[in-house]
């Protein structure tokens, strides 16, 4: 292959348009309080929105922590000051990733990365003591200078696709492999060589039904074994002489929030064999799983080895296992310190950047905490959700920090309120129910209650309400007035959704699992006439994270008491996802129907139909229409036949009974989520929230 192409663009499900405005004036040297200008990149400005009718309120958006998350802090070779240094980078769809180096004492350089097209890096190489090679899209690979903070992206071959930790680099050839799950197609793989800058090979499609890399090791022969998971575990061991792969499948299926958290980091023996606990050693060199030493005590995730010693978390405490005696220590906690985000110094020292980019460092051999530190990275994330709270106050839920801020229309000012619910992920649906605000969490599917005339102090406020055994993320969702009814995919791996209503008066819940068996529940309406919910399918597990069983959706009427399917029908041939919006007026819903595989239910092509909700049959295949330009989202307006449309960059106000566009709400591409509250619209970018007052 020849010479690769710097890359323009990475493919990221969410196109943010943005700048590091709101960033930049974070990247200082906290030795010297100096600004990094090697590290600053020359961004475009804020946009100014022009609007058709009269300007909207606006407030910006308020800065939260950043989110490590996902991404193993990589130990790098000693600085020159003989410090042990680490790198870790966030996740940012808006304005880009952020890295950090830290030393063992706490010191630390920002690296922002300043665009949507590099959002996250959970992949990372160190090639020589100030150059690493970062990737988090399949698509391409990025060198990054320590010194400078320049950086540099080069097409690898491969098409896009999220790509998590466990790149193996090849410090003999120079070569880098890493594989990913493009979505609609099998495991893919690129070999790319670091000295050339160019591609090596693309691997597409790869023989195996595992899609996500967790990570890698080194063998003894001198090839890498990677590891990925979903539905089950296999090792891809790449021999970069030839750039041969050979599968070893250890499991067709496993837990991955069990068995599979307790795999995914290892540590090795030293034969090089991999320890997977409850199963044994992976040997990398036949492929098979043999016997070896067992850690004492419940299963956890044993992720760093020192000498005798292992270190590993059961998500709770550190502990310590001597691999020769069998001894088992609980050496202690900090808050967020996980197998992923934490790694040893060469002086004993555990040192760990969790979640919200606290760094945290103790003594490996007792569990003292000898330093904790905020590292300065806040930022501004996309947001999830937006909800106004009263008339100037709004809540907004930024994406996988798990956290949420409340800003203000009149004084323009925000604040982070911290975290809004248990464990990792973020909140992607909300309510404003009996001056309460309702939140539904990824990725346990919690629904959160914040009483917003108190200060927020999570876990008291917000706090859980609702948890549904089997919810993952929250996908659809809807509301009588009283009672919220929200839809949660299962877990990655498996087929199927959980129903939850939950009371706001008695504070009641109440579940129904995989209600449509094997059918992701997609959309929720309640329909008030017959007091039961309309509900449209996918056939896709989440992330097309596993096989479909069959080919059809469907849509559904449900008892809203009992959560009972009432009636179902089969969707048109070759629909991938169907969603119900909201009322046409006279018992008829406007449904629309995606045509082509996609993540979250989404699809390639969307038209639209209308169902007659008291004959609840699925009309042909020739009454579906489409619009130009739509992107498929489609919001209810609040008056039976009107509707809410995103057309190509506009924001569009509708008459589906006439099919007919009453008005342009808004028209720019750096506007990319919208909300109909009541008779208002919010309306976001990556920088500001502006809601337009009785425009429906």
């Amino acid at each position: 292959m020849g010479p690769s192409k710097v890359v323009t663009a990475c493919g990221v499900t969410r196109q943010w348009r943005s700048s590091l405005d709101p960033v930049s004036r974070l990247c200082v040297n906290p030795l010297t309080s100096q600004p990094l200008e090697e590290t600053m990149i020359k961004l475009s400005p804020r946009p100014v929105i022009r609007w058709p009718g009269k300007k909207p309120r606006s407030t910006p958006i308020p800065r939260a922590r950043d989110p490590y998350v996902n991404t193993p802090l990589f130990p790098l070779t000693p600085g020159a000051d003989g410090l042990d240094r680490f790198w870790i980078s966030s996740f940012n769809a808006a304005f880009g990733s952020l890295g950090v180096m830290v030393t063992e004492m706490g010191e630390s350089r920002l690296y922002p990365f300043g665009t949507f097209r590099y959002p996250g890096f959970y992949s990372v190489a160190q090639t020589d003591p100030e150059t690493l090679w970062l990737c988090g899209n399949l698509a391409s690979v990025v060198r990054l200078d320590l010194r400078t903070g320049k950086f540099k992206a080069y097409e690898t071959g491969a098409p896009g696709a999220l790509v998590f930790a466990g790149m193996a680099h090849d410090a003999a050839s120079g070569k880098l492999f890493a594989v990913a799950f493009p979505g609609t197609r099998r495991l893919t793989g690129f070999v790319f060589d670091t000295r050339a800058c160019q591609p090596v090979k693309v691997l597409d499609p790869l023989d195996s039904l595992d899609h996500y890399m967790r990570s890698s090791i080194a063998n003894r022969d001198g090839t890498y074994s990677i590891q990925c998971q979903c539905p089950g575990l296999t090792f891809l061991r790449w021999d970069p002489r030839d750039d041969s792969v050979r599968f070893d499948v250890i499991a067709e299926t496993v837990d991955l929030h069990g068995e599979g958290s307790h795999v995914c980091r290892t540590i090795q023996d030293d034969t090089g064999r991999a320890y997977l606990p409850g199963r044994g050693w992976y040997n990398g060199a036949t492929g098979k799983v043999e016997t070896g030493p067992e850690a004492p005590g419940e299963r956890g995730t044993w992720s760093i080895r020192d000498g005798d010693w292992a270190y590993g978390t059961d998500q709770s405490k550190f502990r310590r296992w001597n691999m020769k005696t069998g001894e088992l220590q609980i050496i202690g906690s900090a808050a967020g310190m996980n197998f992923q985000n934490t790694a040893l110094t060469r002086s004993g020292r555990l040192v760990s950047v969790n979640k919200d980019g606290q760094f945290i460092r103790m003594i490996a051999a007792t569990g003292e905490l000898e330093m904790s530190r905020l590292l300065p990275t806040d930022s501004v994330q996309p947001a999830d959700c937006v909800i106004r709270i009263d008339r100037d106050r709004l809540l907004g839920t930024p994406f996988i920090t798990q956290r949420f801020w409340e800003a203000n229309l009149r004084t323009k000012q925000g604040f982070d309120c911290g975290a809004a619910a248990p464990g990792g992920g973020e909140i992607l649906r909300v309510w404003n129910l009996n001056r309460r605000i309702y939140l539904a969490a990824y990725t346990g599917g919690e629904l959160m209650e914040y009483d917003p005339s108190r200060l927020p102090r999570f876990p008291e406020n917000p706090q859980v309400v609702a948890k549904p055994p089997t919810g993952m993320r929250p996908v659809a969702a809807a509301d009588d007035g009283r009672r919220i009814f929200y839809a949660c995919s299962h877990h990655y791996g498996h087929l199927g959704s959980v129903l939850t209503r939950y009371d706001t008066k008695t504070g009641l819940a109440f579940y129904k699992d995989n209600p449509l068996p094997d059918q992701q529940i997609i959309s929720l309406c309640y329909d008030r006439a017959s007091k039961s919910l309309l509900a449209g399918t996918t056939n896709d597990a989440d992330c097309a994270s596993c096989p479909p069983s069959t080919k059809t959706v469907y849509l559904a009427r449900l008892d809203a008491d009992t959560l009972d399917v009432l009636k179902q029908v089969p969707g048109p041939d070759g629909a991938s996802g169907l969603r119900v919006v909201g009322p046409m007026g006279r018992g008829k819903w406007l449904v629309t129907a995606g045509f082509g595989a996609g993540l979250y239910g989404n699809a390639s092509t969307t038209g639209w139909f209308i169902l007659d909700g008291a004959e609840f049959k699925m009309p042909g295949k020739d009454a579906i229409r489409f619009v130009d330009g739509w992107t498929g989202h489609a919001e209810y307006a609040g008056r039976p036949g009107r509707f809410v449309l995103q057309v190509g960059s506009r924001i569009e106000l509708w008459d589906m009974n006439r099919v007919h566009r009453l008005k342009v709400l808004g028209d720019s591409e750096h506007l990319c989520h919208f909300f109909v509250q009541g008779h208002d619209l919010l309306v976001w970018s990556a920088w500001d929230v502006f809601v337009l007052e009785n425009a429906l």
